[in-house]
Parts: C-alpha cells; sequence; structure tokens
C-alpha cells in the first residue's frame, strides 16, 4: 500500500512538472513576441531636397474626352429604279473602290427599247416641225426689229428731253445772273454820280468861288496837286483836305461803277446765249417727240402684220411640238445610265444591298466610306463645353496607334445639349456633342474605334517650365526665381505663362535649360519601403512634403492620368 502510494505520488508529480514547463515556454514565447513587436524598425536616413532643375518641355492645359472614330466622308448610293433584274455585281462588302469603279448593273433591255421608240417619234417631229421653222424665225426677227427700232426712238426722245431740262436750267441761271448783275450796276451808278457831285462841289470850295465851271472833273482832279506848300493852302487846309477825300471816294466809285457794267455786259451775253441753246434744245426735244409718235405708229403696224403671216403659217404647215418627246429621251437616257451603277468616291464599301440574279426593290445601293480621313464623334459635359469652340486645336489616340498622337482639329460644337437622361445617365448634367477632325490621312484607323481626345485650351511647345512651388514673389510684386550660382542664392525676374498642376511655364533672358533652382520649401524624400514607417507630421517636420518613389508629391507622374502639363493633349 505504500509502495503504491509512492508510486502515483511521483506519478502526479511528473505531470505537475511537465505543465510547469508548458507555461514556461507559453510564457516565454509571448514575452519575445511582444518584445519583438514594441521594437522600431530600423529607419534608412531621410534625404533633404532644396532644388531641382529648368527643363525643356511641352505643357498644356487641356479637356480630355473619349469618342468614336468615324470616316470623315460617307457617300450612299441610291436609284430611283426598281423592279431591275440584277445582272452583275462587281464588288463586296470590305473591297477597296476608286471614284467611277462599276458597283454593279441592272438588265436596261427595256429601257434601251423605249429609248429607242422615244428617238423614232422625235425623228418624225422634227421634220414636220421644219416646214414652220422658217416662218417662226422671220417672225421672231420681225417682232425685234420693230422693238429695237421704237426703243432707239425712245432713246432719243428721252435723250433730247433731258438736254432741253439742262438747257433750261442754265437759262434760268444766266438770267438770275444778269438781273442781279443789272440791279448792281444801278447801285454803283448811283453811288458814283453822288461821288462825282460830292467831289464837283468840294472842287468849287477849293477854288473859293461856287462859280467856277469844272467841265472835265476827271482832268482836273488828274492834275491837282495833292502836296502843295503850307503856303499854298494856308487859308484853305480844310478846303484842301476835304478835296482829296471826295476825289478819293470818287475814284473808288467811278471803278466800282465800271467793274459792275463790264458784269452786266458779260452776264447779258451769257444769258443771250443760254437763252438761244434752250430754245434750239427744245425744238430738237419736239422733233424726238414726233419721231417717237411715228416710231409707235410703225411698231404697231409690223407686229400686226408679223403676227398674222406667222399665224397664217403655222394653220397652213401644222406644225407639231416636240417637247415631250424630248423629255422622255431625257428621262430614258438617265434610267439607262443608272443601270451601270458606279462607286461615288474612292474608300471601302461598307454596306451592298445586291445581288446577282434577284430583282432590286428600289432605295439604297451600297455604301462607301473613306478609310484614310477620319474624325471623332464625343460629347463634353456641360461643365467643359463653354471653354471649346471650333478650330481649337486637339490630340487624339487609339489603342491601334499605341502612342502616337494625331494632331487634330475641332470643327463642331453643337450648339445645344443632350440631356442626361437622353443619353441614358442618371446625371441631370447635359452633354454637347462635338466632332475632331484629324488633320493628316490615317492608314491604321478604322470606323467604329474607340479614341481618346485631348482638347488644347492652351499650349506652349518646347518652353522652359519648373515646378509651380518654385515660382516666388518678392517685394516689388514681380514673379521670381533663386537660382543656385555657385552656391550663392541670386534672384532672376521672371514672366510666367502657362500653369498646369505641376508645372509652371517661365521667361527670361537669364534663364537656361538645367539650371538648378530653389524650392520656395525644402522637401523630404524618404522610402515607403518600410514595414511600419510612421506617417510624418506636417508641423513637426517643419512642414516638410513626403515624395514617393517618382519624386513628385503623392507619388505620381506630372501630366499623367489625364493631369495637363504630362505632354501634347495632357495624356
Amino acid at each position: 500500500m505504500v509502495l503504491k502510494s509512492v508510486t502515483g505520488f511521483i506519478k502526479s508529480r511528473k505531470r505537475l512538472i511537465i505543465l510547469l514547463i508548458l507555461f514556461l515556454c507559453a510564457l516565454t514565447g509571448y514575452l519575445a513576441l511582444r518584445h519583438r513587436k514594441n521594437r522600431k524598425p530600423q529607419i534608412e536616413p531621410q534625404k533633404i531636397i532644396e532644388t531641382t532643375e529648368i527643363e525643356r518641355m511641352d505643357l498644356t492645359n487641356s479637356i480630355s474626352v473619349t469618342g468614336t472614330v468615324a470616316s470623315l466622308e460617307i457617300k450612299t448610293g441610291t436609284t430611283a429604279l426598281s423592279n431591275l433584274e440584277v445582272t452583275e455585281v462587281c464588288v463586296q462588302v470590305g473591297d477597296v473602290v476608286q471614284e467611277g469603279d462599276i458597283i454593279c448593273r441592272f438588265n436596261s433591255s427595256d429601257i434601251e427599247e423605249a429609248l429607242s421608240v422615244a428617238k423614232n417619234n422625235y425623228g418624225t417631229n422634227q421634220k414636220l416641225d421644219s416646214i414652220g421653222n422658217d416662218y417662226t424665225t422671220q417672225y421672231q426677227d420681225s417682232v425685234k426689229q420693230a422693238e429695237d427700232t421704237l426703243q432707239n426712238s425712245r432713246d432719243k426722245r428721252d435723250e433730247a428731253k433731258s438736254a432741253y431740262g439742262r438747257a433750261s436750267e442754265q437759262e434760268s441761271v444766266a438770267q438770275n445772273a444778269y438781273e442781279q448783275a443789272r440791279v448792281n450796276t444801278e447801285d454803283k451808278k448811283a453811288a458814283y454820280e453822288q461821288a462825282k457831285s460830292t467831289a464837283e462841289a468840294a472842287a468849287k470850295a477849293y477854288e473859293g468861288t461856287s462859280g467856277i465851271q469844272i467841265h472835265d472833273l476827271d482832268a482836273y482832279l488828274g492834275n491837282l496837286n495833292e502836296n502843295p506848300t503850307e503856303d499854298e493852302i494856308k487859308d484853305v487846309k480844310d478846303e484842301f483836305e476835304a478835296l482829296l477825300s471826295a476825289k478819293r471816294a470818287y475814284e473808288t466809285a467811278k471803278k466800282e461803277y465800271e467793274s459792275a457794267q463790264n458784269a452786266e455786259n458779260q452776264t447779258k451775253s451769257a444769258y443771250e446765249q443760254a437763252k438761244t441753246a434752250s430754245s434750239q434744245a427744245y425744238s430738237s426735244y419736239e422733233q424726238a417727240q414726233s419721231a417717237r409718235e411715228d416710231a409707235q405708229k410703225v411698231y404697231e403696224e409690223n407686229l400686226e402684220k408679223a403676227s398674222e403671216t406667222y399665224e397664217k403659217a403655222k394653220l397652213n404647215a401644222q406644225l407639231i411640238t416636240d417637247n415631250d418627246e424630248k423629255r422622255k429621251i431625257e428621262d430614258y437616257e438617265e434610267q439607262f445610265q443608272d443601270c451601270t451603277v458606279r462607286a461615288a468616291m474612292s474608300g471601302v464599301i461598307t454596306s451592298l444591298s445586291v445581288e446577282e440574279g434577284e430583282s432590286f426593290a428600289g432605295g439604297e445601293i451600297y455604301q462607301v466610306q473613306d478609310q484614310s480621313h477620319f474624325f471623332v464623334e464625343a460629347f463634353v459635359d456641360e461643365y467643359d463645353i463653354c471653354d471649346i469652340s471650333k478650330g481649337m486645336t486637339a490630340y487624339v489616340k487609339t489603342d491601334s496607334m499605341g502612342d502616337t498622337e494625331m494632331e487634330a482639329e475641332v470643327t463642331y460644337v453643337a450648339p445645344v445639349g443632350t440631356s442626361g437622361s437622353q443619353m441614358g445617365s442618371a446625371s441631370g448634367t447635359a452633354s454637347y456633342a462635338v466632332e475632331i477632325t484629324i488633320k493628316e490621312s490615317q492608314e491604321r484607323l478604322r470606323p467604329g474605334m474607340t479614341a481618346k481626345v485631348s482638347i488644347s485650351l492652351e499650349e506652349s511647345r518646347n518652353t522652359l517650365a519648373v515646378p509651380y512651388d518654385c515660382i516666388q514673389t518678392n517685394e516689388k510684386g514681380e514673379s521670381v526665381l533663386y537660382i543656385d550660382d555657385n552656391g550663392e542664392k541670386k534672384e532672376v525676374v521672371v514672366e510666367t505663362g502657362i500653369e498646369t498642376d505641376y508645372y509652371t511655364e517661365v521667361k527670361g533672358e537669364e534663364l537656361k535649360e538645367g539650371m538648378k533652382v530653389y524650392l520656395s520649401t525644402a522637401m523630404v524624400q524618404g522610402s515607403d519601403s518600410i514595414e511600419g514607417f510612421p506617417e510624418m507630421n506636417m508641423e513637426e517636420e517643419g512642414s516638410f512634403i513626403t515624395f514617393g518613389p517618382a519624386g513628385n508629391p503623392g507619388g505620381g507622374s506630372p501630366g499623367g492620368g489625364g493631369m495637363p502639363g504630362g505632354g501634347p493633349g495632357g495624356f
């Protein structure tokens, strides 16, 4: 009993020891795992970036849309013919044709027979019509000759009437001028006689007696000494000065009177000539009017005779009209030509509605599309459509062309939009159709391909650019860059141009590609490959920006993913 108890005790102790060992192992593992979790990872040293380089690139601000490639030119062949047998089909869908190539032929035997009958009928009518052709021509010539004669008399009458009107007007003007000259002469004559009387009275007063007789006033005044000595006129000085004043007034009045007489004589002569010309013009007008009346009578008589002659000729020859037959011939010839269907343009046959041996019911026969010139049909939402207009440059990419960009131009912008519900969209915004025509011919495009289009709002090719946070403003408010000049910061005033999401165009005489420029705020380039790397606090790290592997904010690529600035079109 004692041995069994000891043996049981030992077995019980072994189980306790095993349990204890297992507990200690579990505790050790737990502590080790916890220690490992609490240990901080080894962080690689961080690199501070203060400068970057001026780069030469293409910058653009653009709107990106997706559309469908379509042929620039599509033509459909149709015909008014129907119920004709298709005797030959010369092409298949997918064939390349040139303008004028034969597409198909219809059975034209019935049309050829009808055309032959119409031509025979027309020939018969021509023979009958020839009987009256001479009379018709004579009638037309007679009428034309009479009308020409009448019109010629009208023209001469109207010309004579106009000439008389002008002559009458000139006579009236000349008469008015003569009357004015005559009145002016009377006025000057009165002034002359008054001045003469005054001068005679002044001469008598100067001579000292009122009984002096001056037979020739002009001779007296001509011999008058106008510069006597003081002694010679000491007693009659006032009278002498009055005489000199009267002399001058008399001479002036005499000249004006003589000038008025000459003007009167000239205007009188001009008036008489104008009066004679007016009378002659009126006589010519009366003669022309009489000739016009005679011509009217002759015209009416000739017209009546010509009409009677023509009517007699029509009745005697029994002329037959051929207008209906001519129209029939033209219609049949057009139908005969339509029996051979030709390609309206060069391109690829994309649809064909005829089959050899069958009867054609009418309508569309074929469709041909240009396979080298294309445009893109796309829709632009209402937020962007106001920035787009005809003539804008665009760039097109398709999967078939790889990375190749095709230069294009906006050639159509719809004036009216289509609502989102009409386009199958749940949104209420409107979309506007646009067409972007690819400028050069393309061999690797096909209608229906999906195309990515970047419509350029503004662009600058091969220009100098820097990240936008390199541009700063100095105290004068000027845009400046701080370049690295042998380790020293040098301020350079610049002019800014196009701005994209990351780059800004800069212009300046001192700027060159490859120059180092300082960032406005230093940046820290770290590694995101270490697991558990803590997120950087912007305030604690002095407002540094953490870079991803690509060296740009957020690890993105400028211009990628539709961001403007990555290249032409912003692809």
